[in-house]
């Protein structure tokens, strides 16, 4: 549906700062690949995040193009 929030919690035994930059600056590692998991349509991509409020989650194709998956707003 157009417009619905996806609102997800993880809960993991790490201080906060090595919690947020793992989450953040290595979100490539960690989020899954496929297309049931990336908007790449079967094109390889990298995903890259922006953390700060405003910042995007966007996934960086080989070609030089992207495309914006979300937006931190909390």
């Amino acid at each position: 549906m157009v417009g619905d929030k996806v609102r997800v919690e993880v809960f993991v035994a790490v201080p906060l700062e090595d919690c947020f930059r793992i989450f953040t600056q290595e979100i490539d590692q960690w989020w899954r690949r496929g297309p049931a998991y990336r908007v790449a349509s079967g094109r390889a991509g990298t995903m890259r995040l922006e953390p700060a409020l405003g910042g995007k989650l966007v996934e960086h194709f080989g070609d030089g193009k992207s495309r914006d998956v979300g937006t931190i707003t909390t």
